[in-house]
């Protein structure tokens, strides 16, 4: 097995986000680097972040067919439902509505939506005592939103 190829600082790679599109990054052993090198998503080529990105297309699909299979399941649905923590959920006019209903709702990318779920959780994981937390990861995660957003915007 050939180790992985891992790039030293200042080395410029690709990786995939999380809209499946490969995007190119220099490597300043910063978190955000570590954490795509860890779950494999680091690559030399854009061809290889490219076909990276197509296998995680396929299986994503495959994925969603066998949920689309799963939800017309009335008991599953009902299974879901009761699992989630109560501070991921709240009721409109008698509706549940879940903070996952929102996100996808409004399209948001993967830290917007992380961002929106930690706002939302705040006041009401662990009694409000994890608020200034959560609040300071929501901070967070809309930093990477506008970071990717900028970088974006640079190569337009």
């Amino acid at each position: 097995m050939t180790e992985r190829w891992k790039p030293e600082k200042g080395e410029w790679y690709w990786f995939v986000g999380s809209d499946m599109v490969p995007r190119e990054d220099q490597w300043e052993n910063f978190l955000l680097d570590g954490d795509y090198y860890e779950s494999g998503n680091c690559f030399r080529t854009e061809e290889e972040a490219k076909a990276a990105a197509e296998k995680v297309k396929a299986l994503l699909l495959v994925l969603h067919k066998n949920q689309e299979k799963m939800r017309t399941s009335p008991e599953h649905s009902q299974k879901v439902r009761r699992s989630t923590p109560d501070y991921y959920k709240r009721f409109f006019k008698d509706v549940e509505i879940q903070v996952n209903d929102i996100t996808h709702l409004w399209n948001l990318d993967s830290d917007e939506a992380q961002a929106v779920q930690y706002i939302l959780r705040a006041r009401y994981k662990n009694d409000g005592n994890d608020e200034l937390q959560d609040l300071r990861k929501a901070v967070n995660m809309l930093n990477m939103a506008i970071k990717w957003k900028e970088i974006d915007h640079a190569r337009e």
